[in-house]
C-alpha cells in the first residue's frame, strides 16, 4: 500500500499537469495565424457583415446598410497581434478588413473552436486628413427624363421587346419609362413620376419635381443616417438647406456591433507576415540582398480571398516564401501601381530581385505546387524574366 499511495499521488499530480497544459493550448495565442468565422449584427439586429454565404443569403434577414454582397464568403485569415503591440486601422482597408482586424485583437486568450460573442466598437482612422475623411455633397441633382439606349439593354431590363407608346413600370416605385420612338437599333425613352415617388438614393429618399426636361431631385437627407459606396461606410453628421456632411473617418461609422465568432488556428502554423509599405519593403530587399515578393490584393475579390485562405496558409508555401521579403498592395487606392507595375488582373503576386528586376508573376490562383516549385527555383537561381 506504501508502495501504490506516492504512485497514485503522482499519477493525479501528472493529470493535473497534463489537464493544465490541455487548457493551455485550448486558447489562441498571440502571434499565431488563425481562421476567423463571424457574422456581426447591429444593435437592431440587421446584418452588418458575415464571412458565412448562407447567412449572407438568407433572405429572412434584415441588413444594415453596412452589409454589401461578396463574390466569396470565406472565413477571414489573420494574424493575432500582441495585445501590448496592436495593429493599426489604414485607411486603405475596407470596412470588412477593419472589422476583421478588430475582431483579431481579441482574439488572444480566446478559446479554439468555441462560438462566442464579441462587441466591437470601432475607433477612428488614423491617417485621414480632412479632406478624405469628411465629403459635402449638395442635396439637390438633377436626372434626365428621355434617354437612349440599345434595343438589347430594353429587353435585358424590362424582358420585352420595345413598342412605341407602350408603357413600362421600373423596378422605382412610382416610376415608368415610355417608347417614343425606334431608331435603326437603338430606343428613345421618357421616364415619368407619379405625384408624390421619390428616387431612391444611399443618402435617403429624393423627392422629385417634374419638369419636362428632367427631374429635379432633393435628397431628404437626415442626420445619423448609415451609408455604404463602395468599400467606403460613414454617417451624415450634419444637414442644412442645400448640402449634407459625410464623416468617413470611423472603422464601424459610429456603429457598435455584436459578433458572433468562432476562431480556429490555421493549421498549427504562425503563417507570413507581411509589411504594407512598398519603399520599406524595397529598402529591406536591398538591404537583405533577399528577393521582394509584391501581392496585390482586393478584399472583395473571390479569388483573392480563395488565395488568402487556401493557398497562402499552405506550410509549404509558408517555408518556401520565409525567403523573401513580402509586402502586400491593396489595390482598392493603389490604381497607379496597377499601372505601374502592368497588373490588369488581381490577386498577382510579382517577385523582383533586390534590385527591382522582375523575375516572375503570378496571376490569379496559383496551384500549390506550382506556387512553391516557383519560389524554390527563383531562390535557387534568380534570373529576371523576359520584358
Amino acid at each position: 500500500m506504501r508502495f501504490l499511495l506516492p504512485a497514485l499521488l503522482c499519477s493525479l499530480v501528472l493529470s493535473g499537469c497534463t489537464t493544465a497544459s490541455v487548457a493551455t493550448r485550448q486558447q489562441i495565442q498571440p502571434g499565431e495565424r488563425i481562421y476567423i468565422d463571424y457574422t456581426c449584427r447591429t444593435a437592431s439586429g440587421e446584418l452588418a457583415a458575415t464571412s458565412r454565404k448562407e447567412t449572407a443569403e438568407d433572405k429572412t434577414l434584415a441588413h444594415s446598410p453596412l452589409f454589401a454582397a461578396l463574390n466569396n464568403y470565406l472565413p477571414a485569415n489573420e494574424l493575432v497581434p500582441d495585445p501590448q503591440q496592436l495593429p493599426p486601422l489604414t485607411p486603405t482597408m475596407c470596412f470588412e478588413e477593419m472589422l476583421e482586424l478588430l475582431l483579431a485583437r481579441q482574439a488572444a486568450g480566446a478559446p479554439i473552436k468555441t462560438p462566442q460573442t464579441l462587441t466591437v466598437e470601432g475607433e477612428l482612422i488614423p491617417g485621414l486628413s480632412s479632406g478624405d475623411r469628411y465629403l459635402s455633397m449638395n442635396r439637390s441633382f438633377q436626372k434626365k427624363r428621355r434617354v437612349t439606349i440599345p434595343i438589347h439593354k430594353f429587353e435585358e431590363s424590362f424582358k420585352s421587346s420595345p413598342l412605341i407608346g407602350k408603357t413600362i413600370a421600373t423596378t422605382e416605385p412610382g416610376m415608368s419609362v415610355t417608347v417614343e420612338a425606334i431608331d435603326g437599333d437603338k430606343v428613345n425613352l421618357r421616364y415619368s413620376a407619379e405625384p408624390g415617388a421619390a428616387f431612391p438614393s444611399p443618402f435617403g429618399p429624393g423627392i422629385i419635381t417634374q419638369t419636362e426636361d428632367s427631374f429635379d431631385i432633393k435628397t431628404d437627407a437626415k442626420e445619423n443616417t448609415i451609408l455604404r459606396s463602395g468599400s467606403m461606410i460613414g454617417k451624415i453628421t450634419g444637414v442644412d438647406e442645400n448640402s449634407f456632411v459625410v464623416d468617413y473617418g470611423h472603422s464601424t461609422a459610429f456603429t457598435p456591433l455584436t459578433c458572433e465568432v468562432v476562431f480556429q488556428p490555421l493549421n498549427g502554423t504562425a503563417g507570413l507576415s507581411w509589411l504594407d509599405n512598398l519603399d520599406q519593403a524595397k529598402e529591406e530587399s536591398r538591404r537583405t540582398g533577399k528577393p521582394l515578393m509584391v501581392h496585390f490584393h482586393d478584399q472583395w475579390n473571390s479569388a483573392n480571398r480563395t488565395l488568402l485562405a487556401t493557398i497562402l496558409p499552405d506550410p509549404r508555401v509558408v517555408a518556401a516564401a520565409d525567403g523573401y521579403v513580402r509586402v502586400r498592395m491593396n489595390t482598392l487606392d493603389r490604381i497607379t501601381m496597377l499601372r505601374d507595375y502592368r497588373v490588369a488582373t488581381i490577386p498577382a503576386i510579382l517577385i523582383f530581385d533586390s534590385q527591382g528586376n522582375e523575375l516572375q508573376r503570378f496571376i490569379g490562383v496559383p496551384k500549390v505546387d506550382e506556387f512553391v516549385d516557383g519560389l524554390e527555383k527563383i531562390l535557387k537561381d534568380p534570373v529576371p524574366a523576359a520584358q
